[in-house]
């Protein structure tokens, strides 16, 4: 079916809103230099422009928005500069200013991740989560607020109680991690993760930003705490080969199988019997 002009204008429209939207600073910009375009050239071949205001008026308007949006694009960037190590502020690409691109690099690359707003001492509200956290909890994202209440039970409480728990924690020291369950339903089995959560503040309000990743439960978590094998104050975690086709296939790169060799030729059994070289751990 064609098009109408007025279903075409209004496709038009929505799409100037969304680039404005997207690119507010930049809509500003160009906004101002059509403006001083109008008022210091009248003509250009056939088209001509005319303004209703005063020269003087017409001309001070598109200056003062085209110098407003260069100087919001620049403290923009100055901004998210300060959020930087220090070997990567002035290096950014245009890209990384892009927030259409960074959402989608969250929602579709990411592992899986959220983001929360503290919104009260006893409450947070769930802003953004990647794919890939959806699939690995793959739970009530399609049950409606109003059934919530009716599928409580009380171990589903318990695991949420948790999971306030650890944002609290974030907020109050900074930083959390947490050994917990993802939310289950009555009969639903248990699948634990280890979550890992960091306050952030911005422009007043104070957010947690988390991921998790699944773990299996072994000996030795018992009590409230437990102490787990670091690398840069990250946890390390120990890889669990399993039977092809019951795991996920994980490449392996060469400086690893190099490595992996050099260390096999290291343990094995010399012809008396007993290891060339104790094994090392690195």
């Amino acid at each position: 079916m064609a098009s109408t002009p007025s279903a075409a204008n209004t496709r038009q429209l929505i799409g100037l809103i969304r680039v404005v939207k997207s690119d507010a600073e930049g809509a500003v910009l160009v906004l101002g230099l059509a403006i001083v375009l109008v008022a210091v050239v009248r003509q250009i071949g056939p088209w001509k422009f005319a303004s209703g205001a005063p020269f003087a008026v017409t001309l001070a308007t598109g200056l003062l928005l085209t110098v407003g949006g260069a100087v919001w694009i620049i403290k923009g960037r100055s901004r998210i500069a300060t959020y930087l190590p220090g070997t990567l502020q002035g290096a950014l690409p245009e890209f990384a200013y892009d927030h259409e691109f960074l959402l989608r690099a969250i929602i579709n690359g990411m592992p899986p991740v959220f983001i929360k707003e503290v919104t009260d001492e006893s409450s947070s509200q769930h802003l953004l989560q990647s794919n890939a956290l959806s699939q690995l909890q793959g739970l009530n994202d399609a049950i409606p607020v109003r059934l919530e209440a009716a599928i409580e039970d009380a171990r589903r409480r318990a695991i949420k109680s948790d999971h306030r728990q650890g944002d609290e924690h974030a907020v109050s020291r900074g930083r959390s991690r947490q050994v917990e369950f993802l939310d289950a339903l009555a009969g639903q089995p248990l699948r634990a993760v280890l979550t890992t959560k960091t306050r952030v503040d911005h422009n007043g309000r104070t957010f947690v930003v988390g991921w998790a990743i699944p773990v299996a439960l072994t000996d030795g978590l018992a009590g409230d705490t437990t102490c787990l094998s670091e690398d840069s104050g990250e946890v390390r975690h120990r890889l669990m080969p399993v039977e092809a086709d019951t795991g996920v296939e994980v490449e392996i790169a060469t400086a690893v199988r190099t490595k992996l060799a050099e260390l096999e030729a290291k343990t094995r059994p010399a012809p008396g019997g007993v290891p060339d070289v104790a094994p090392s751990p690195e």
